[in-house]
């Protein structure tokens, strides 16, 4: 795949889930537009719209720190696949994992407070916010997997066992990617050569004799 694509996603799935945390679109209640770090109502916003209840509270900084941690990893995840696309065809693997691995974990983080966002879509509508992170999540899936298939690809056209040649005629002793030396057989030819040869010696002893 063109380097440039997995940039062009990974930056759009960083954006997507900072635009989808940041912003006060969650739940829409008429003119109150709440976040779950702030809420804004006619241009004016406060941030202690939650702390009014316990219970709510403690939720709500549940999804804050899900879903800030999703962000994180997102943004791990393109600095990874950046370092990655720098260092060409022969890029660490371990990095290109990594990157995998992050865009999956900032999928499953993000899912959690966007999860609690999808039960009230039916009461307020359909909040932007929620709509932004969802698609930052799914499309940090996407990364993930066609991360993990390229890397199955790759291990499939280039495999780590290497073919053995041996040169019958000359008699060469070849060594393969183990270290070890690997034998090599007279061709038959020679064999048959070598048989008569011995067979005319036989002979010309028995004659003399």
């Amino acid at each position: 795949m063109n380097p440039k694509v997995w940039i062009f996603l990974g930056l759009t799935t960083v954006l997507l889930l900072i635009a989808g945390i940041a912003s006060p679109g969650w739940i829409l209640a008429g003119r109150t537009y709440i976040g779950i770090w702030y809420s804004c109502r006619d241009g004016v916003c406060q941030s202690n719209y939650w702390s009014r209840n316990a219970d709510t509270s403690i939720a709500i900084l549940l999804f804050q720190i899900t879903g800030t941690a999703g962000v994180v990893f997102g943004i791990v995840g393109f600095i990874l696949t950046c370092v990655f696309v720098r260092q060409g065809s022969d890029g660490n693997r371990a990095v290109f994992i990594s990157a995998g691995v992050c865009f999956l974990l900032a999928c499953i983080l993000s899912w959690i407070p966007t999860g609690f966002g999808i039960l009230f879509l039916s009461i307020f509508g359909v909040p932007y916010s929620l709509i932004l992170m969802a698609l930052g999540a799914t499309l940090s899936l996407v990364i993930a997997i066609m991360a993990f298939v390229t890397l199955c690809q790759r291990q499939t056209l280039t495999p780590d066992t290497v073919v053995t040649q041996a040169y019958p005629m000359q008699g060469h002793v070849t060594e393969n990617n183990t270290g070890y030396p690997a034998q090599s057989y007279p061709a038959q030819g020679n064999s048959i050569q070598d048989k008569g040869k011995n067979e005319n010696v036989s002979h010309a002893l028995e004659l003399k004799a």
